[in-house]
């Protein structure tokens, strides 16, 4: 697929959209909704981005945007992930990892000098820390026209290998928790970032799919409308995430390769369809004696 061209300038403004929405989920909602009503009419979703003030973008411009976060920005990836080790086919419970903005923390404590590009996460023993770590992030969206199986996962998830100081362990994995240890109506901040950026990351998937082409079926609004439904529940003073956290440099114009969004182009009700477009992840050494 060719990549849309797009100015410096278009590209700035999808990043302040971007943040717009993640600062105010309920416009994004509010995207949302226009997108439903303006399926095949491209220009009215532009017009009504020019009036929420980003004039001259698309919806793929905004997708644009959303992918330089996560592979330059670790706070999109905030979470408290439940994760395990793999060991001669054996699997074990393992160090839990809690990331908060630009954080990272461990059984043992906060991590020194953590070292993120490219959705690319790695930590050595060279600056103090007893563990060292390399794992890649990815995002299972869901956005498939086909129904998912009951209990199938839905967020961020990563893959790579752990030093604990003695022994390196080439498989470590992980998933974002909803696990809380706060008392009952006491949210972590973390799993509200979750909640926003997963819809969000949904909203604005499903317009770049609409703008390139791609047929959107009924499930994926029912989806859609569920996960806004939680995210409401969960916030119901629709507060956002925090700008300064949020900030990040644009990407180049003329110097992005734009992905696939996620969107089957078939519709279909096939209830045993599985997520689709999670990359596999090749295991990578872990740096134990060296910064990163």
């Amino acid at each position: 697929m060719t990549t849309p061209q797009y100015t410096q300038q278009q590209l700035d403004t999808g990043q302040q959209c971007l943040h717009g929405f993640l600062t105010k989920p309920t416009v994004a909602g509010q995207y949302a909704d226009v997108l439903q009503q303006n399926q095949t009419n491209t220009a009215a979703v532009a017009a009504w981005l020019a009036g929420q003030g980003y004039a001259n973008i698309d919806p793929v411009c905004i997708y644009i945007a959303l992918e330089q976060m996560r592979a330059t920005n670790l706070a999109y990836w905030s979470g408290f992930y439940d994760n395990e080790i793999v060991t001669d086919g054996k699997t074990l419970q393992f160090v839990n990892m809690y990331i908060q903005g630009g954080a990272v923390v461990l059984d043992q404590g906060a991590v020194k000098d953590p070292n993120y590009l490219g959705s690319r996460l790695s930590w050595s023993t060279a600056p103090g820390n007893t563990t060292a770590g390399t794992v890649q992030f990815m995002q299972v969206t869901g956005v498939t026209n086909q129904p998912l199986p009951a209990g199938s996962y839905i967020g961020p998830q990563f893959s790579g290998a752990f030093f604990d100081g003695s022994t390196e362990f080439p498989t470590w994995k992980g998933n974002v928790s909803e696990w809380t240890l706060l008392p009952p109506g006491e949210v972590r901040v973390s799993i509200l970032w979750q909640k926003i950026i997963q819809y969000v990351g949904y909203t604005i998937t499903v317009g770049a799919g609409l703008q390139l082409g791609y047929r959107i079926g009924p499930w994926i609004w029912s989806q859609a409308a569920t996960l806004r439904a939680s995210l409401e529940k969960l916030n119901p003073q629709g507060e956002g995430m925090d700008p300064q956290t949020l900030n990040n440099s644009p990407p180049s114009a003329g110097g992005y390769t734009l992905d696939d969004p996620v969107v089957d182009p078939v519709v279909t009700t096939d209830v045993t369809a599985e997520v689709v477009e999670v990359a596999e992840v090749e295991v990578v050494e872990v740096d134990v004696g060296h910064g990163t």
